[in-house]
């Protein structure tokens, strides 16, 4: 009898004991989440500020970034959110490398100067959507979707910054012939390059950062996804986004005083990089779902 009693006092002791530290220890978690969620948003503003008073980003540019950063931090997806913030430093370190020698992109693309939140839709819009589908859905194929869109985004822009510090005069991917520095469609080797570069910078992040059983497979679905995005990317941009021929009689991509000759009027550069950043999504897709 003397022994069942100690017994049922021990485990009594033992319960009392316990419950206490569970409470401790989801307390202190809690705490930490807390902490870890408020440093990251203050982490993501400060950049954000940087990156507004250098002139990357515009007052729009940075709202964009701060809710993107805000929903990637909301639901403890640093992994994905580091990988949007090498997209977005990177592609501001290599628009601002050299710029003076790009100043005759700048007289004929349609935006110059900070990203706005238009661009930052466009660029990054298809990938927050394969992202939500994800935690909504859990299906790990949306995640090779997430990093085969950004790594499109990040191979145009690659693309577009070095291609302009290119010697040589690009010519139409249609029909090879020479055309206008910064007009939609052109092709360098070295812009080419540099998307092919862009592409893998981004793939090679994807398989070292994101939780996926076969990263290797995600190196290069991504790799190949980039690829085929910032190809079709150009394609697009000679085929179907709007042209223009201004009053020297010289092509842009400016609507003011200018006349359409080629192309969509509702079809910019925007426009066309929204839609080749969904289907290198789509491509990414798509190839997991060949290789299950």
């Amino acid at each position: 009898m003397l022994c069942c009693h100690r017994l049922y006092f021990c485990r009594k002791s033992k319960q009392k004991y316990t419950k206490p530290k569970i409470l401790i220890i989801v307390y202190l978690n809690m705490k930490i989440q807390i902490l870890t969620f408020v440093v990251s948003i203050l982490f993501s503003l400060c950049i954000g500020l940087y990156a507004y008073f250098k002139k990357s980003i515009s007052k729009s540019g940075l709202a964009a970034l701060i809710f993107i950063c805000g929903f990637f931090i909301y639901n403890q997806s640093y992994e994905a959110l580091a990988i949007l913030f090498a997209m977005f430093a990177s592609s501001s370190v290599l628009s601002k490398y050299k710029h003076a020698q790009k100043i005759d992109m700048d007289k004929v693309v349609a935006k110059t100067g900070p990203r706005d939140a238009m661009q930052a839709f466009a660029n990054l819009g298809s990938a927050v959507l394969c992202y939500s589908a994800y935690l909504w859905l859990g299906y790990e194929g949306l995640l090779f979707a997430f990093v085969g869109s950004i790594a499109a985004s990040n191979a145009d822009s690659w693309a577009s910054e070095i291609g302009g510090l290119s010697t040589k005069t690009p010519v139409m991917i249609t029909n090879l012939k020479p055309i206008t520095k910064g007009i939609s469609g052109g092709v360098t080797l070295l812009g080419t390059s540099g998307g092919v570069l862009g592409s893998f910078f981004i793939s090679t992040l994807g398989y070292l950062l994101m939780p996926i059983n076969n990263s290797l497979t995600l190196l290069w679905i991504a790799f190949i996804s980039g690829i085929i995005g910032f190809m079709l990317d150009s394609l697009l941009g000679a085929l179907i986004q709007a042209q223009y021929i201004d009053a020297n009689n010289g092509a842009t991509e400016r609507s003011e005083n200018g006349t359409l000759v080629k192309g969509f009027s509702w079809i910019d550069n925007d426009m066309v990089n929204l839609i080749c950043s969904f289907i290198s999504g789509c491509t990414s897709l798509f190839l997991f779902l060949i290789i299950q």
